[in-house]
């Protein structure tokens, strides 16, 4: 009987022991599989998600502000395949939004702490996807009718960029808390997995004491078991491992630059800024612009380019002492910084780097160049200046460098003016933008008239002048923005827009009173040559409703010296217009080189005229001039009389025309102004 009963226990223990070991084996596994289902979204981490977006928003500004500055690797095309990019990364948010979601096993799960980081990642979501498209549409727009060198719109297309900025970089940062709260989660479900698997083994230890082979079938299940799990650990710790290293990469890439290994442009001012927080404290600045690096890319491409930037990166790294900052603005720029030092310390370390690019070559296949930089200098205390205005300090000393003849270093201290100079070139340079996009110039006249007829009542010709209204519709004078209009690329679009109002001005008089006028216009040396300044022109001539000899196209003399300037004057005259050669006599080839362009008229210089009836020497050049335009067959005109005894000499002899306040003023360019002549002595 109680063999029986023992049999009977023996038989029952044993059907238990299997029942729990089956159970236990059962609910782990079930527990496995729901957790590896739960989580098996952390391929798709919205940490890279974020970060990937996030990198896009930062290439983009960098792509624009490229294209801005006129970088020759820059184009449009190139910033909104940027653009294009960034949106196509943004619109992969609907098809991984699960990557946001609670996992359901953790809602389920009352002893978990609250998961406020998906609420967070979810409103910033929303927020994202409410505002970003409406914002991408617009910066496309914007992109599209932006010009090189337009900095004003660059600027404000970035504003309303970096708002979207600003939320991408809160969704990376609520991604990387929410990625420590799910390291969390797996920490707490594996303790309560090996909670489970506890309880399962004191049920099978009571199989095991009767029936040991129950007991050798558990070990080896609850180790098949153990290393699943050690797998799918190791799984994550690869992947977290892999996301960290994913997440420093980047973080590096965006502040450094990856051809020179040095800090750019924004990790560069994120250190200035730092060390300008600091109420005290004395740094030297320095901007480098290599003299001879476009000279390298077009001779030897892009890729000679690439290494002669490694080596000037490493040639400025050994010529600075340790402790020096050394960062790639982007082309051929660099920066240097040297925090807490005395100022002959910060002097001699840059001219020392000056003298070591000077005798340093850059070899490329047998080909040597001899490479040197335009060092523009500061020594500053952080109390007296903020970053960006020692920026602009530091840059345009720089500008006096090169201006200077390049490989040289310029000191900028208290009485430098080449910083209020520059500073007043850009201010003129906004205005001119704002007068081609607003419409604030104004177009004037000036009466050339003919010697022998000086008192009709009409003049011969009409010379163009422009005016500029600023910020308070004052009049600005010319001489006050047309050398910075050539010096940073603005004359074309000037010349461009002064050609179509003269043409609109000419074909209005002609059908308002039947008169076709007789004009000049000034075109600046920066389009001379320029097949698509000459394009623009060939276009414009289509417009004009009289016949194209009546305007005459007035050229400088230094201008007319130009490469392609004989091909494009020679075109103009193919069009029909009529050429004036102005400044005539301010160059000393320009008697040789004046038998070969096409040119109707020689204006010569008011320089000479202005004080020849006080002047012999004046005098006598003025009339040399003459002379040897009626041989060679010009007519000539005298620029800037001032006064009648002068406008009898030039009568005298022989000049065609005559210009200046003696004739008439300057008046505006309407249907119709009297003509009146004035009366002056020369006193």
């Amino acid at each position: 009987m109680t063999v029986g009963r023992d049999v009977f226990i023996v038989i029952l223990v044993s059907v238990v022991g299997i029942f729990l070991t089956l159970s236990a084996l059962f609910s782990a596994n079930e527990r496995i599989r729901d957790w590896q289902n739960e989580f098996a979204f952390s391929n798709e981490n919205p940490v890279f998600f974020s970060t990937s977006l996030l990198m896009e928003h930062h290439r983009l500004l960098q792509a624009m502000a490229s294209f801005v500055r006129g970088d020759e690797h820059a184009s449009k095309t190139l910033v909104l395949e940027r653009l294009d990019i960034y949106w196509s990364r943004y619109e992969l948010i609907d098809a991984n939004r699960h990557m946001f979601d609670t996992p359901s096993l953790m809602k389920t799960k009352s002893w978990l702490p609250p998961d406020s980081h998906t609420e967070i990642l979810q409103a910033s979501m929303e927020t994202i996807t409410h505002k970003l498209i409406p914002a991408l549409q617009r910066v496309e727009q914007r992109i599209e009718d932006m010009q090189a060198g337009d900095y004003r719109e660059y600027m404000q297309i970035r504003a309303e960029l970096d708002a979207y900025g600003d939320a991408l970089a809160s969704l990376k940062i609520a991604s990387f808390e929410r990625q420590r709260y799910l390291d969390f989660v797996q920490l707490a479900m594996s303790e309560q997995l090996r909670s489970l698997f506890r309880n399962a083994l004191f049920g099978i230890s009571v199989g095991f004491v009767l029936l040991s082979y129950l007991y050798v079938l558990y070990l080896r299940q609850r180790n098949n078991t153990t290393e699943k799990l050690r797998i799918v650990n190791n799984q994550l710790r690869l992947e977290v491992h892999e996301s960290e290293r994913l997440a420093h990469e980047l973080s590096l890439q965006a502040s450094h630059d990856s051809l020179s290994g040095l800090i750019n442009r924004f990790g560069f001012n994120r250190v200035l800024d730092r060390q300008l927080e600091s109420p005290q404290g004395h740094h030297g600045l320095c901007f480098v612009d290599l003299d001879l690096f476009k000279v390298v890319n077009d001779t030897c491409g892009h890729a000679a380019g690439d290494e002669l930037i490694r080596e000037v990166s490493s040639l400025l790294r050994a010529s600075l002492p340790d402790g020096a900052i050394v960062a790639r603005f982007g082309g051929d720029e660099f920066v240097i910084l040297m925090c807490d030092c005395e100022q002959t310390v910060f002097e001699q370390a840059i001219l020392r780097c000056c003298s070591d690019m000077k005798e340093y070559s850059f070899k490329h296949y047998g080909q040597q160049f001899d490479v040197s930089g335009s060092f523009g200098a500061a020594f500053f205390n952080t109390s007296d200046k903020d970053a960006k205005t020692q920026m602009g300090i530091v840059d345009a000393a720089c500008y006096e460098a090169k201006r200077s003849g390049g490989a040289r270093v310029h000191f900028h201290h208290g009485d430098d003016l080449s910083f209020a100079a520059r500073q007043h070139d850009l201010h003129v340079v906004t205005l001119i933008q704002t007068a081609l996009s607003e419409e604030k110039f104004r177009l004037y006249r000036q009466a050339i008239v003919g010697l022998n007829d000086v008192k009709s009542g009409r003049p011969d010709h009409w010379e163009v002048l422009i005016r500029m209204l600023d910020d308070n519709d004052k009049l600005i004078m010319p001489g006050q923005f047309l050398d910075v209009a050539e010096r940073y690329s603005l004359a074309p679009r000037m010349d461009r827009w002064v050609i179509e109002q003269t043409f609109a001005w000419l074909n209005t008089t002609y059908e308002l009173e039947g008169r076709a006028e007789f004009v000049n216009i000034n075109l600046s040396g920066v389009g001379i040559g320029d097949n698509d300044f000459l394009e623009v022109i060939e276009k414009l001539t289509l417009t004009l409703d009289i016949p194209s000899s009546n305007v005459c196209f007035e050229i400088t003399e230094s201008a007319a010296m130009g490469k392609h300037a004989k091909q494009f004057l020679h075109r103009l005259k193919d069009l029909g217009y009529q050429l004036a050669l102005d400044d005539f006599g301010s160059g000393f080839s320009s008697f040789g080189y004046l038998e070969s362009l096409p040119v109707d008229y020689i204006k010569i210089d008011g320089l000479f005229v202005r004080d020849m009836a006080r002047n012999q020497s004046h005098r006598e050049f003025v009339k040399s001039i003459n002379d040897i335009g009626k041989v060679m067959g010009k007519k000539t005109v005298a620029e800037h009389v001032a006064c009648s005894e002068s406008l009898a000499m030039l009568k005298e002899m022989g000049v065609d025309f005559a210009q200046g306040y003696q004739i008439s003023l300057p008046s505006p360019m309407v249907t119709d102004v009297a003509f009146r002549p004035l009366v002056a002595n020369c006193t």
